[in-house]
């Protein structure tokens, strides 16, 4: 028999947007911390709605939230340059236009790389 998971625990991330000397906070990413045969993961409990230009610019990577193991959710998890996370879901246009964005800067940042190479 199986151990029990222990109760999920949640952490709610804010991410701050300084603009203008405002300080903005928006909703970005819950850590839920289950116990699952020794190992920790990290899930988004849930979708932000939109996000700010400022913050599209400075996404770096994303991966992909599966549903199997610990994780409620399907979702897309968006790394930015200081590693602030956020989640969103993978069936909004706008999260598909930003994945392929990352896509095509990695791209880019690779064949750069080759032709400083010489290859």
């Amino acid at each position: 028999m199986s151990p029990h998971p222990l109760p999920c625990l949640t952490a709610l991330g804010l991410l701050h947007i300084h603009h203008r000397q405002k300080r903005r906070k928006m909703e970005a990413f819950q850590v839920c911390c289950s116990i699952n045969n020794g190992s920790y993961e990290d899930c988004c409990l849930k979708y932000v709605r939109r996000v700010k230009k400022t913050a599209v610019r400075m996404v770096t990577s994303y991966r992909r939230q599966e549903t199997d193991g610990g994780c409620n959710i399907h979702a897309i998890v968006f790394t930015m340059k200081r590693g602030r996370l956020f989640c969103a879901d993978p069936r909004e246009k706008w999260v598909n236009e930003l994945m392929l964005k990352v896509e095509t800067k990695k791209s880019k940042k690779h064949m750069k790389g080759l032709k400083k190479r010489g290859g």
